[in-house]
């Protein structure tokens, strides 16, 4: 068969033809970037709030798995974020926060782990509550009858420079000395007598210097009651507290009643916790302990309905070590505290404490690890080997997110009703 071309179909063919060779040669293949793996902030801490430091600190963090992302050493006025590649990181992650201190010739080591952090949380160190500082002092002198067991004088918010408590032994008077004057110039004070219980009397616009004389006729009933039914045939004892949280008379946070009671003194079946109708908001605390067992209970807020202790858990630690924790127990808890201690010396030698707290969530997986080398060499006095056997509390009510919550995040803001018991073994 012949075939023929004209001349504008060989143009058209070697046009064409050019086309495809000439397009072949300058196309450029296309090249699909790898995609670069990104650092991500997993965690962020902030000490803007922190008015001073007067220790060495640090944060460690390791992820669930136990291993070791970063440590920092850390100051006031400071806002550290950590940053890792997301093959490291787990969901959860694991704070440490690591302090020492010297105080003339002692030494503090103290070490704080909460497991179970959300990866990507922000964290602050909000500061402690200032202390009060006192205005003057002034004496008290009560009269009273041999059957009174106990007076205690408030004298300011803060109950560790405020609260001031005798335990009569037969007295007919007791004499206060050198009590610290808060600023607004009163003072509660609250008396129990075996035969008639707890009594109270405020003093007013007290001045720096006063000598006050008090009778036990000028002390009045207080309004209401809450009775608590204390285990029987147990070496009990009980530490109980009750605070006004408002300011009505301008006697804001002072304690109606702080006393204790033991089976080597006064140890009733039911102990009465006091209140006054004038308050709406108290702070009740109570800590009960035996030589098998403890229990504390708290309350910010109204009167509670009721407190029940209970009968001694059943709490088996199947192993104490720090870092393979685990217990048996019938207690449907929340979260545990477990506490490790040692310390050595009296000041003369040296006094040295290592204390290591740890907090978890009760279906908590993350592997604990022990501090990185270079703080431990740095630290020669810190001592992990020899620490004792755990002091472990078990939370019942409150839950882990939300003590974090006040703890690291708000602050300590949203107590208002919130009910904390806890329950333990030493």
């Amino acid at each position: 068969m012949k075939i023929s071309l004209n001349r504008n179909s060989i143009k058209s063919f070697f046009f064409y033809t050019l086309i495809i060779i000439f397009s072949g040669c300058n196309k450029e293949e296309t090249v699909i970037p790898e995609e670069v793996e990104k650092e991500e902030i997993y965690f962020t801490l902030n000490t803007n709030d922190f008015e001073g430091l007067e220790s060495e600190d640090w944060i460690i963090i390791h992820n669930s798995e136990g291993v070791i992302l970063d440590y920092k050493v850390f100051e006031k006025g400071e806002i550290l974020e950590f940053k890792e590649y997301s093959n490291l990181l787990t969901d959860k992650i694991t704070i440490t926060h690591f302090s020492y201190a010297t105080r003339g010739n002692s030494y503090f080591h103290e070490i704080k782990t909460f497991t179970e952090i959300n990866k990507g949380s922000i964290w602050h160190l909000f500061p402690d509550e200032e202390s009060e500082i006192p205005i003057g002092k002034f004496n008290l002198s009560v009269n009273h009858p041999t059957s009174v067991a106990q007076i205690m004088c408030s004298s300011s918010s803060s109950s560790s420079i405020g609260d001031h408590t005798y335990y009569n032994n037969g007295r007919l008077k007791t004499d206060f000395i050198n009590i610290n004057l808060s600023k607004n110039n009163n003072c509660f004070t609250s008396i129990f007598d075996y035969n008639d219980g707890w009594k109270y009397k405020i003093l007013e616009n007290v001045q720096d210097g006063d000598d006050i004389s008090l009778d036990y006729s000028e002390f009045q009933n207080f309004d209401r009651f809450l009775n608590i039914n204390l285990p029987q045939n147990v070496n009990g004892h009980i530490y109980y507290l009750t605070r006004a949280i408002e300011d009505p008379l301008n006697i804001e946070n002072y304690s109606l009643i702080n006393a204790s009671s033991s089976n080597t003194n006064y140890y009733p079946e039911t102990l009465k916790l006091s209140y006054l109708n004038m308050f709406d908001k108290y702070k009740t605390y109570i800590s009960f302990y035996t030589n098998e067992y403890f229990y504390t209970y708290r309350k910010d807020g109204g009167i509670p309905n009721e407190i029940v202790i209970p009968e001694k858990p059943s709490i088996i630690i199947e192993d104490e070590s720090i870092f393979n924790f685990k217990l048996i127990t019938n207690v449907d808890y929340n979260y545990r505290h477990s506490i490790r201690s040692v310390s050595s010396g009296t000041g003369n030698p040296s006094y040295n404490l290592t204390r290591w707290n740890i907090f978890s969530p009760k279906n908590g997986s993350s592997i604990i690890s022990n501090i990185p080398i270079e703080i431990t060499q740095k630290y020669s006095n810190l001592d992990i080997q020899n620490l004792n056997s755990p002091y472990t509390t078990l939370t019942l009510t409150d839950r882990y997110y939300d003590f974090i919550d006040r703890e690291f995040i708000t602050g300590k803001n949203n107590l208002n009703d919130l009910i904390i018991e806890t329950i333990g073994i030493e």
